[in-house]
This record gives structure tokens, C-alpha cells and sequence, in this order.
């Protein structure tokens, strides 16, 4: 969103991220005990996980590219993000496709960064295979099953990804646009209601709409749309 890096509160983000870094896991966590006190989908109920890339990976690319290199905060965020670089280069099985879109996300806030680091450009190349393995190759399924879809992985243009799939992008732009609600929005694909009434249908609503807002960004930088 090219934020303001001395915007307050980005300033404050960055002061609540330094403070909830794990130094023993050297990861933000994905789940934290109070999850379990508010409303939420089951799979964010708190339990004990072993430390992965989702969020951190996310979060380190965001600190590295709004934080002063020398706040801490940019000192995690720049170990997370070599260790992820390390992971991509050397992993041999496929990637849970939630930690792979954090992983794309760091990967295109860091590029300034590293830019001339072998190892990131190797993972660069590295990552464009997985996504090429990752999207799901039935476009009947996009939007009927909680499969990965282009924009799952690709969120802007250019990004990583962005050149190679532009087909595959107009392909689900067209989709998407003959698979609207009757609201004109798109539906979400997974379901957690049961255990909160009326709670599930307040987060479907809000889901839909920040959807919407993907894909009207999507839209507009593969040129579908004009403002």
C-alpha cells in the first residue's frame, strides 16, 4: 500500500512487532492463547506449532521495507528473511500454500534489499517453479473449491510471478467476473459457522468485500479495468 515509513502508525506497528518477536523461535507466531477468547474460524484456535514462515516471512518483508535498518525490529525481520531465503532455496517438498503466499510477500518487499544477493536471486527463480506447481491447473475450480488460484500468490503487478502468469490472471479475471453473488461480489469458499451465530455471516460479509478490493486492484494494474 506504500505506506509513509514515518507515518505513526506504521511507527507503532513496528514497535508492537519488535516487542511480540519469539527469540527463542526466532518467529512471530501464527496462533497466540487469546485466539481462543473471541469469536474465530477452528483453525485459529491456540495450540502448540512448530515455527514456520506463516506470518513471519510476511512480516519480516514489511519491517525491511518501512524500518530503519538500525532498529531491532529490522534486525529480526532480517534474520527471518535470510533463514526464509535459505528454506526456499533448499526445500524439497511442496509448501503449505498459506506460508508460500508470505513467502511471496517478503520476497517483493525485499528486493530492494537484496537485489544483488546470490541467494535471493536463486530463490527468485526457485519460486516461480513452485508457484508453476502450486496453482491449481482446473479453472472450473476457482471459484467453487478453497483452492490456489493466481491471485492467491499474485497480488500485484509487477511482483514475482506477475509477467510469467499474466495469462493465467486475465484467465481468472474473466472468471471472476461471470462468478459474482447476487451482490456482485464474490463468495468466500470455506465455511466456519456454527459455534458463533451471526458471527460467521459478519466475517463472510467483510471477506467479500476485501475480495472485492483484490481484485479491483488486480483489475486495474493488468489494465482489465480503468479508473
Amino acid at each position: 500500500m506504500n505506506f509513509d515509513r514515518n507515518a505513526p502508525l506504521v511507527n507503532k506497528l513496528v514497535d508492537y512487532l519488535e516487542n511480540a518477536f519469539d527469540e527463542k523461535t526466532l518467529r512471530w507466531p501464527l496462533l497466540i492463547p487469546s485466539n481462543d477468547d473471541y469469536p474465530h474460524a477452528p483453525w485459529w484456535s491456540y495450540r502448540e506449532m512448530e515455527p514456520q514462515f506463516n506470518p513471519s516471512a510476511s512480516i519480516a518483508g514489511f519491517l525491511i521495507k518501512y524500518t530503519n535498518p538500525l532498529n531491532k525490529a529490522f534486525k529480526y525481520a532480517n534474520k527471518v528473511a535470510r533463514e526464509a531465503i535459505d528454506f526456499i532455496n533448499t526445500v524439497k517438498e511442496p509448501i503449505e500454500f498459506h506460508e508460500l503466499i508470505c513467502l511471496i510477500e517478503m520476497m517483493n518487499d525485499v528486493s530492494d534489499l537484496f537485489k544483488h544477493y546470490q541467494p535471493y536471486l536463486d530463490a527468485k527463480q526457485k519460486m516461480i517453479l513452485i508457484m508453476e506447481e502450486t496453482i491449481e491447473k482446473d479453472a472450473s475450480k476457482w471459484f467453487t473449491d478453497y483452492c490456489v488460484k493466481p491471485s492467491f500468490l499474485i497480488h500485484s503487478h509487477p511482483s514475482i510471478g506477475s509477467e510469467l502468469f499474466f495469462d493465467r490472471i486475465l484467465e481468472e479475471l474473466d472468471l471472476a467476473v461471470q462468478n459474482r453473488n447476487e451482490h456482485g461480489l464474490w463468495s468466500i469458499t470455506w465455511n466456519w459457522d456454527g459455534n458463533y451465530p451471526g458471527i460467521y455471516e459478519e466475517a463472510a460479509s467483510i471477506w467479500e468485500a476485501i475480495i472485492a478490493l483484490g481484485y479491483l486492484k488486480l483489475m486495474y494494474e493488468f489494465g482489465y479495468i480503468k479508473k
